[in-house]
């Protein structure tokens, strides 16, 4: 795997921690800001970590989603099992799923809010943003704890080979 694809997602791993204890130490009015502080930051280590395992297959580029990651394995004519664990975690109820969940709607709310003309005060009473599914902390330390579980397993799958 690329050194820099592994230094990227460990940044993004510490960033997203920061978010996390700021998010954990934050008064009710910030709270919101530190929780998607999190969520995005934990978007960018999964996009590093796919990135970091293509790297390993000996494609060095850029990887915004699985389904991009699966595109590019393809054309290699290879099979990847790490992106067949990746799919199994994306598509069950799983740590995995629940979060790019959470940062899909962030997304969508981000999106409408850039979108004046379009705008959909519905969305702020919505489930986007009152009964998300990491809602608290502890929820969100969880997710965290898998996300470097992960990267610490994709990461000693790839030194046994």
């Amino acid at each position: 795997m690329s050194n820099s694809w592994q230094s990227i997602t460990n940044k993004k791993l510490h960033y997203a921690r920061l978010q996390l204890d700021a998010w954990d130490s934050a008064d009710a009015m910030n709270k919101q800001a530190f929780r998607e502080g999190f969520l995005f930051q934990c978007k960018l280590a999964y996009q590093s970590l796919l990135s970091e395992l293509m790297s390993s297959y000996g494609i060095d580029t850029a990887v915004g989603s699985l389904q991009e990651a699966a595109e590019l394995i393809k054309g290699k004519d290879t099979a990847s099992s790490e992106l067949v664990q990746l799919q199994q975690l994306e598509s069950t109820e799983s740590w995995l799923s629940t979060l790019l969940s959470e940062i899909g709607k962030l997304e969508r709310l981000s999106f409408s809010e850039s979108q004046a003309a379009q705008y959909d005060p519905s969305l702020l009473a919505s489930d986007a943003v009152t009964r998300s599914e990491i809602s608290n902390v502890e929820q969100a330390k969880i997710s965290f704890q898998e996300m470097r579980a992960l990267v610490a397993h994709f990461r000693n799958f790839n030194l046994e080979w």
